[in-house]
């Protein structure tokens, strides 16, 4: 697993984007009764929104974030989590490229929820490439939100539940 998370980590550095496959957050999940997700896409002008977590909710956010800290990034940065949301679908400004540098975060994770199969792409852009993915359930994708990397999420019409943890580097 080592070497598998170094070049997760190498690929990060040098591509902006990493993407690893991790079951053990799906299955803390459909262990938790989590609730209610709030749907984005039912949201007018959705750019901006905060989300209400009841404490069971809040509980799991920082129990993943907590373990997305000790598997993924004690071994290679320090950082601070800045936030842990949980929504379904994708917003306004999330179809269009951008990146997410506006709150002093330095890189997120996505983590994904259900398979997108034929729709709901999520695609990465710097200065060298362009790729696209469709993710699947479980699968962690590490993204740095400075502005030399764009991203964007095109909707589906299946469920597309997403959990994203920021963080700094401090």
């Amino acid at each position: 697993m080592s070497n598998q998370l170094d070049n997760y980590f190498a690929e990060f550095i040098l591509n902006g984007f990493a993407v690893i496959k991790d079951t053990n957050i799906l299955e803390m999940f459909d262990n938790t009764d989590y609730g209610d997700i709030l749907n984005v896409e039912l949201i007018p002008d959705s750019l901006e929104y905060e989300v209400k977590y009841n404490q069971k909710q809040k509980n799991f956010l920082n129990s993943i974030s907590k373990y997305i800290k000790l598997t993924y990034l004690d071994n290679y940065i320090k950082t601070e989590q800045v936030s842990a949301n949980i929504w379904s679908g994708v917003d306004d400004g999330s179809i269009k490229w951008h990146c997410d540098d506006r709150e002093g975060q330095d890189f997120c994770f996505l983590y994904y929820f259900d398979t997108m199969i034929d729709d709901g792409a999520l695609h990465f852009k710097s200065a060298e490439k362009e790729l696209s993915i469709y993710p699947e359930a479980g699968t962690l994708v590490w993204l740095n939100l400075t502005n030399k990397y764009l991203h964007k999420a095109d909707r589906s019409n299946h469920q597309r539940r997403v959990m994203n943890l920021e963080f700094k580097m401090i």
